[in-house]
């Protein structure tokens, strides 16, 4: 006869009845399950995102025509204020992220940016954070955690939050201190808990977010260098702010210069192979390209393409754009 297997378990009480065992609850926001990893959670905060993504979508849509004037920088303001506080809430406290998770919650925040600025999903990622200079999500989550380590080091001896640090600093098993010294290795921050305790809110802020964003820039340099659409486009972490045009022209006039800087235009040859040529079909003579759609006989003035590039943008020459984009996508 075979004997069942006692359970590692042990069972709880409570006023003598016995609190059953559940496959996940949530707490204090967080959903938490028995395999002790963070599918539940991370499948919870991307039904999240998509639900923010959709009421700010309804947010806008009313707004959004051929003559509003609404800016991107709108989406933006959304973006920060709704969409990533509901995305990456007590995210601050999270621990054994794996990079499952990372790419779960950088899916979410990938597909929210395209909705914003209408282009397809094959559009490069690392174009949409240099352009708009957003941090990754990965990153986003080492600026929280590493200013939520100042508030644990000004916290009472004896308070349960400082003293669970203290005992995790006294552990070798994978836990939120060594996670966090991870961090400040990776961002470069060569500052000792008594260090950081030192320096003012204002000081410890400044130097997370150079040094966060420092890193991350690298490494949106690095996959930009990658992808042979942006090959067009500089960056300098100095001056990397959101790009001027963002502010300066209508959400629909951005979108479209969005599309001219990184080679996302709706012509066939930016979607098809490089051996794939593919004859204009307005002047039906030259091949149709991205540059020759600014220089088409078919109508009656060409435009400087790489003025997009040097941010020499001209109003008018969005709105021609705009129009030729229209005419070959009604052939």
């Amino acid at each position: 006869m075979i004997k069942p297997k006692r359970s590692n378990l042990t069972k709880l009480q409570l006023n003598n009845i016995e609190i059953p065992i559940v496959q996940n609850a949530k707490y204090l926001g967080d959903n938490f399950n028995s395999k002790g990893n963070n599918e539940n959670l991370i499948c919870d905060r991307v039904k999240v995102g998509r639900g923010a993504l959709a009421e700010i979508l309804a947010l806008t849509e009313h707004v959004l025509f051929p003559s509003s004037k609404l800016l991107m920088a709108s989406y933006l303001l959304l973006y920060k204020s709704v969409f990533i506080p509901k995305l990456l809430f007590n995210c601050q406290t999270w621990t054994k992220i794996s990079v499952e998770d990372v790419t779960n919650l950088s899916k979410c925040v990938n597909t929210t940016l395209k909705r914003f600025m209408n282009v397809p999903t094959s559009t490069p990622n690392c174009s949409l954070y240099l352009e708009l200079c957003i941090l990754p999500v990965k990153y986003e989550i080492f600026y929280r955690k590493l200013m939520f380590l100042k508030k644990i080091l000004h916290k009472d001896i004896d308070n349960i939050v400082f003293q669970l640090y203290m005992i995790q600093k006294k552990t070798d098993e994978v836990n939120w201190y060594k996670e966090i010294m991870e961090i400040r290795s990776v961002t470069n921050i060569d500052l000792s808990d008594k260090e950081i305790y030192d320096l003012t809110k204002n000081q410890w802020k400044t130097i997370v977010n150079n040094n966060v964003r420092r890193t991350a820039f690298d490494e949106l340099m690095k996959e930009k260098c990658l992808k042979s659409k942006l090959s067009n486009l500089n960056y300098c972490f100095n001056n990397w702010n959101c790009k001027p045009y963002f502010n300066e022209f209508s959400c629909l006039q951005s979108r479209m210069i969005f599309r001219i800087r990184t080679f996302m235009l709706p012509i066939r040859s930016n979607f098809a192979s490089s051996k794939t040529v593919f004859v204009c079909k307005l002047c039906k003579t030259e091949n149709e390209t991205q540059q020759h759609l600014f220089q088409c006989k078919y109508f009656k003035k060409p435009i400087a393409m790489m003025s997009f590039f040097d941010e020499s943008i001209d109003n008018n020459d969005v709105d021609k754009i705009i129009n030729r984009v229209s005419v070959t996508q009604r052939l």
